[in-house]
Order: structure tokens, then C-alpha cells, then sequence
């Protein structure tokens, strides 16, 4: 707003106007894409809830003994670690998963379970791989990508080459993005085998960045009129 009523620095304005052509498709596919992140992260949800509702209200009546204050104290809880729960549910879907503890494992294609905190929302873990399927799971970001970002006005109007870098810096924004998602969902709960936590920031950057950048670089270059 700044800039806009002239009031900015002028050598940030002329910096702006000197933005290389590739920056503003760019922002736009960064845009797309954690739209679309967003989207499949809550149809997850949405399912865990379906299928571990049950599981959930099991613990959170265990727990809360009938009490009121109880049941409202766990509530609060379960909300404070919602926001986990979500950057959880993008590294199952993205594929490497996450653990609860050492030695565990929550995937598409891999659950290796092991004694977990009794925290109700802990019930919407997955309780078995999906076999197969697991395999090709991550393959939904990788459309939902393409989805979202197809088509996209504003890459054909550069060069094929430029498409392409536009593409490729989108990627990396949004896997610096999931990286600080990673890292703040990850880490020591408590002593010994709780000391692991969440997604490892490494798996989940190297998967989101390969998944992105393919569905990216797709509709980089499948759209782009030099290419047809």
C-alpha cells in the first residue's frame, strides 16, 4: 500500500519495476498450488475423521470420565494440536509420512505402529497401509497441481524457457513453504522414544518438491503455445 500511494522507497519501486518477467506467473502458481495443498490436506482430514471418529470419542470419554471441565479442557487441547495434525496429514498424503515415536511409521504404504500418548485426536492415526494404492497416493498432489494451475494465462505469454523457470521457482517457494510447516509440526513431545515427532523436513521437502515440481513443469510446458 505503500508503494501504491508513493509514499515507499523509491529504490524499492524501481527495484519492483525491474522484476524479471517470470516473477509474477510465478507468485501465481505458488498461489494455485498451496490452494490446491489446502484442499486435498482437508479431503484427508475429512476422511480421518470419518473413519476414527469412533476411536476418538472412545479416549476423550475414557479420559474426560463425563466431567464437563474435563471434556472442555481436552477440547482445548485437541484444538491447540489441530494445526499439527493438518501438516501431519500433508507428509501421509505426500508419502514419506510420520512417526509417533521412534521406530514408527504412518504412510500410504507402511503403518508401523507402537505405544502412542492417550491424546483423543491421536485416534485418527492411520491403522493400516493402503496397500497398493499407497504407492500411487502421492500421484494426487502431482494432479491436483496440474489442476490448479491449468491453464495459466499469464506462462503463455512468456517464453517456453521462462515457463519453465516460473515453474521451477513456484516449486521451490512452496517446498521452502512446507519445510516450515515440517519443522514447526516436528520434534521432542517427551522423553526417550517420544524425542521423534512428525514428519522428517527432509523426506517430506524431497517428495512435495519432486511431486510439485513435475505437475509444475507439466503444465509449464504442455500449455505453452510453443509447444502445441
Amino acid at each position: 500500500r505503500l508503494q501504491r500511494s508513493g509514499r515507499g522507497r523509491r529504490d524499492v519501486d524501481r527495484w519492483w519495476a525491474r522484476r524479471p518477467c517470470w516473477t509474477d506467473p510465478a507468485l501465481a502458481l505458488v498461489r494455485n498450488t498451496f490452494l490446491a495443498l489446502v484442499v486435498l490436506v482437508a479431503a484427508v482430514t475429512v476422511v480421518a475423521v470419518v473413519e476414527g471418529a469412533g476411536r476418538v470419542g472412545r479416549l476423550h470419554d475414557a479420559l474426560s470420565a463425563g466431567g464437563i471441565l474435563a471434556s472442555l479442557g481436552l477440547i482445548a487441547l485437541q484444538a491447540c494440536w489441530a494445526p499439527t495434525m493438518l501438516v501431519w496429514a500433508l507428509a501421509w498424503l505426500a508419502g514419506p509420512g510420520f512417526a509417533v515415536g521412534a521406530g514408527t511409521l504412518f504412510s500410504p504404504d507402511s503403518v508401523v505402529t507402537g505405544p502412542v500418548p492417550a491424546m483423543p485426536l491421536l485416534g485418527l492415526l492411520p491403522t493400516a497401509p493402503l496397500g497398493t494404492v499407497g504407492l500411487y497416493l502421492p500421484l494426487v498432489i502431482t494432479a491436483g497441481t496440474m489442476v490448479a494451475s491449468w491453464p495459466r494465462r499469464r506462462l503463455a505469454v512468456l517464453g517456453l524457457g521462462e515457463a519453465v523457470i516460473a515453474a521451477l521457482v513456484a516449486t521451490a517457494v512452496v517446498t521452502l513453504g512446507c519445510l516450515a510447516l515440517a519443522l514447526a509440526a516436528s520434534g521432542p513431545v517427551g522423553p526417550g522414544r517420544m524425542t521423534q515427532v512428525g514428519p522428517h523436513w527432509g523426506h517430506l521437502c524431497l517428495f512435495i518438491a519432486l511431486e510439485i515440481g513435475v505437475g509444475l513443469v507439466a503444465v509449464a510446458v504442455i500449455s505453452h503455445p510453443g509447444t502445441r
